[in-house]
């Protein structure tokens, strides 16, 4: 797939999560949220979800075929995301790494 194409077909996703993190600031600047980490995490963890549901890649890998699994580690997986931090992924599969599986990481 085209990486414009990929763009495209995601593009609501990253709107929505840049929404929710600019809520996500507003509120704190406004109440100085002592769980902003945690909530800005846990904002990633939706559009994860989300991108991965309604990825023509996600729900077609076969977990009970190619059992896998996707870890956030780093800051994002102690719940610790800082707002420009990078988010680290782990993508482990039991037997191989479907073909299109590059499509859904970008």
């Amino acid at each position: 797939m085209l990486a414009t194409n990929i763009k495209n077909k995601y593009d609501h996703a990253s709107k929505m999560l840049q929404k929710k993190r600019e809520q996500l600031i507003s509120g704190f600047l406004n109440r100085k949220d002592p769980f902003f980490l945690e909530h800005n995490a846990r904002i990633l963890d939706d559009y994860f979800r989300e991108g991965f549901e309604r990825s023509e890649v996600g729900p077609m890998m076969g977990i009970n075929k190619n059992p896998y699994a996707i870890f956030a580690t780093g800051g994002y997986g102690r719940e610790e995301q800082c707002i420009h931090s990078d988010v680290d992924l782990l993508f482990l599969f039991e037997k191989n790494v479907p073909d299109k599986t590059e499509d859904l990481i970008q």
